[in-house]
């Protein structure tokens, strides 16, 4: 068994003991107000003083006093005060800081990689609940379906999942198991819930095209061709790697996206998460002087014209380095088809540097009126050197 796995193993155990014991009112005062838990390794022990230290999962330093208020817990029974506390142990304590700044464990868990039993990790669909056997079947998302027995130590979580009898078929559940000696699986913890209660997390990546901060949305053009509305609201959390972006007032026109959402009642794309980073922060992507989204109107040898939404026409010239997305290259491309270019502007004209084309049929609807006239404030002209509206439909190379 790998560290992590045993890691993860004794944290989760140790863990199982707090509820039934540390929070019991007549076996351990109320959690403090300014109380912490920590969970990780004892890195020292000093019995004489009362003391020993952790370091924690995340890798802060902890150290605690103890005295004959402290409780403490083991899987085994073998951790009954201070003295069989060990260096290299697994522990979680639970503590309240003192008026001197010092941090004194209520409760301490802990126990050796040998003290606890082989256990794993099963995520999947409940299919059945047997209240007469003390078990269910759980089909996990690769493999056959397996049966679980439950008994007296097996702990569950979940909105209002108490016990076997509120397990439903259809529930995702996540489940750390043992195997008995006599053979089969025993649940040490169940944690379930509807799907419902776990709303599909739609994954979105593109550039940002728009921003505004005073309705908590913004605009990502997506990588075929696609614009997408997303709101915001307290739950989304911003990401960058030079946290330079905290909030949607940080979000710029330019920004490349990667975005965690969820879907609305009312449709509304949500955002739970906001990972960015600026065009200059991939030094190896050529820059562009041009970026268009629109339909196809046109097609020559080597060219093609693009429609935007404004009603602009622009004429892009293509080459053998010009990148495609959504079709297989240039002969895929047809007119009807909904585009966005990026282009670079040479001697000869605009040149794609990429194009993502899908056909019209697969955008989602819009109705016109949803859509302001005009262009919003701060969206770059989409037009090229010496491109107008209106032209001749044919695009020459």
């Amino acid at each position: 068994m790998n560290k992590l796995r045993i890691a993860t193993i004794i944290v989760l155990a140790v863990s199982l003991l707090v509820p039934a014991a540390a929070y019991a009112q007549e076996d351990s005062p109320e959690r403090p107000e300014h109380g912490i838990r920590a969970a990780g390794e004892i890195t020292g022990v000093v019995p004489g003083q009362g003391t020993f230290t952790l370091t924690s999962r995340q890798g802060e330093d902890f150290k605690f006093q103890t005295n004959d208020r402290t409780k403490f817990r083991s899987p085994n029974g073998s951790v009954e005060d201070i003295h069989d506390l060990k260096k290299g142990m697994k522990a979680l304590v639970v503590a309240t800081e003192q008026d001197d700044g010092t941090l004194l464990a209520l409760m301490v868990a802990a126990g050796q990689p040998d003290d606890l039993p082989d256990g794993q990790r099963l995520g999947g669909v409940i299919e059945t609940v047997g209240l007469d056997t003390q078990s269910f079947t759980l089909k996990p998302r690769d493999g056959e379906t397996v049966r679980i027995q439950v008994g007296e130590r097996t702990k569950y979580r979940g909105e209002g999942i108490e016990g076997l009898g509120d397990l439903e078929p259809g529930m995702h559940a996540r489940v750390m198991v043992i195997e008995q000696d006599e053979g089969g699986l025993m649940a040490l913890l169940v944690a379930a819930g509807k799907p419902k209660d776990r709303p599909e997390v739609i994954k979105l990546g593109g550039e940002i095209t728009g921003v505004v901060p005073g309705q908590g949305t913004f605009t990502l053009l997506g990588r075929e061709g696609e614009e997408i509305e997303i709101s915001t609201n307290d739950r989304t959390k911003f990401r960058s790697e030079d946290g330079s972006v905290q909030t949607i007032h940080d979000l710029k026109q330019g920004m490349k996206a990667m975005v965690g959402a969820v879907r609305q009642d009312d449709g509304q794309l949500l955002a739970l998460v906001v990972a960015i980073g600026n065009p200059g922060d991939r030094p190896d992507r050529p820059e562009l002087d041009v970026k268009a989204v629109g339909e196809v109107v046109a097609k020559g040898d080597r060219s093609f014209t693009l429609q935007t939404r404004d009603g602009e026409r622009i004429s892009f010239a293509v080459s053998e380095n010009t990148r495609y997305k959504g079709i297989g290259g240039f002969g895929e491309l047809e007119v009807g088809m909904m585009a966005a270019v990026g282009a670079k502007d040479t001697d000869e004209g605009l040149l794609a540097v990429f194009v993502g084309a899908r056909n019209a049929d697969d955008r989602p609807h819009r109705d016109p009126q949803d859509r302001p006239e005009d262009r919003p404030e701060g969206r770059p002209d989409r037009r090229g050197p010496g491109q107008d509206q209106g032209g001749e439909n044919e695009v020459s190379a």
